[in-house]
């Protein structure tokens, strides 16, 4: 490339430096290990990941809904198991334009889940399933620009932050 415009001597290196936040790095549990069970937590949901992953993006509540984040985004490997936070019905498992490939799960007490973003799904619109069952494989699908697991948890329609209501297994 250098020979095609003329340039004939090596570039100087360049230094790039930014000092960014880290992402919050989360460890649910061993990997492979089964759901444990849960802390004094209010909430029936367990983390949906066996390797925590790190996340990259919370929730934003905005007016507009074009700003709002309505979940987390837990940056991941492609083919990490997804596992559902509890048990429940598969109430959707399909594509969408920006979810890409995702599973929506009814649970009990008005809850849903949401995994967006996977490379494949396991599960088909009316299963059953238990907590912790894998539902799918993480992936970047749709709107996403790396592999990661794209999280939301609803109570009554209304959208939660999955950082404050989920239980926490150290």
């Amino acid at each position: 490339m250098r020979q095609l415009l003329g340039v004939k001597a090596p570039p100087e290196k360049v230094v790039v430096r930014a000092d960014l936040p880290r992402a919050l790095a989360v460890r649910a549990r061993a990997p492979g290990a089964p759901p444990r069970p849960a802390s004094d937590s209010a909430s029936p949901l367990h983390w949906p990941l066996d390797d925590g992953g790190f996340v990259t993006r919370g929730q934003v509540q905005a007016g507009d809904p074009a700003e709002s984040h309505p979940g987390i985004d837990i940056a991941v490997p492609t083919g990490t198991a997804v596992r559902a936070a509890a048990a429940g019905v598969v109430a959707h498992a399909g594509t969408d334009p920006a979810y890409g490939l995702f599973v929506l799960l009814r649970h009990i007490d008005g809850y849903e889940t949401m995994y967006g973003h996977a490379s494949r799904l396991v599960v088909r619109e009316g299963d059953s399933v238990v907590a912790g069952q894998v539902i799918a494989l993480s992936g970047s699908s749709g709107r996403s620009t790396a592999p990661h697991l794209h999280f939301e948890i609803r109570r009554e329609g209304k959208s939660l932050d999955p950082l404050t209501v989920m239980k926490r297994e150290n």
